[in-house]
């Protein structure tokens, strides 16, 4: 009988171990899904903090243009200032979902919640992109009939709307990725 009490407690013993371990596992696995995830939004805080600084560098440059004005006649300057706004416009709203991303404390927020503010924010990136468009190919069109009277300005405009347009859909497949990243985080 003894035998079988030592066995039991040996038993119990290996048991209350094993649970440890996985409780330990678990902490770690955690911990470095955690740590994924800061990683994730410190990616994203880095490319809004990117996208800021040349919108703001665009408000500025079209500023000066506005501001200038010797190259402008003065009816024209309406068209820039519709540039001014989409820029504005985007940085601004680039400022709000890089400050909720900033908001979300990795380590003691529920991963559901990080989830769900990741989720919330990719919906407002996508509206922005899809509201975006269209007033983005307006503003450039606007620019290029205030600015356009020579053809190097012109040619000028088109290879930026290129290049522009070939950076914007590489970054945006980054953004999705690591939006995807925040809101797939399986371990609770």
């Amino acid at each position: 009988m003894e035998n079988i009490d030592n066995i039991k407690q040996m038993w119990n013993d290996l048991n209350r171990r094993l649970e440890s371990v996985e409780q330990e596992n678990q902490r770690l696995a955690n911990n470095i899904m955690r740590s994924n995830l800061k990683s994730t939004r410190e990616k994203l805080i880095g490319k809004y903090k990117k996208f800021i600084f040349v919108e703001f560098i665009m408000f500025l440059s079209v500023g000066i243009l506005i501001y200038n004005g010797a190259h402008v006649e003065i009816y024209k300057i309406p068209a820039l200032i519709t540039w001014e706004v989409f820029f504005l416009a985007e940085a601004l709203l680039d400022y709000y979902l890089m400050n909720r991303l900033q908001n979300i404390d990795i380590y003691t927020s529920p991963l559901c919640e990080i989830s769900s503010i990741a989720q919330k924010n990719w919906k407002i990136h996508r509206i922005a992109i899809i509201a975006g468009l269209p007033f983005a190919l307006v503003c450039v069109a606007l620019f290029a009939l205030c600015l356009g009277s020579d053809k190097f300005i012109l040619l000028g405009i088109l290879v930026g709307f290129i290049v522009g347009s070939i950076i914007g859909v590489l970054e945006l497949r980054k953004f999705i990725k690591y939006y995807k990243e925040l809101q797939n985080n399986n371990i609770n």
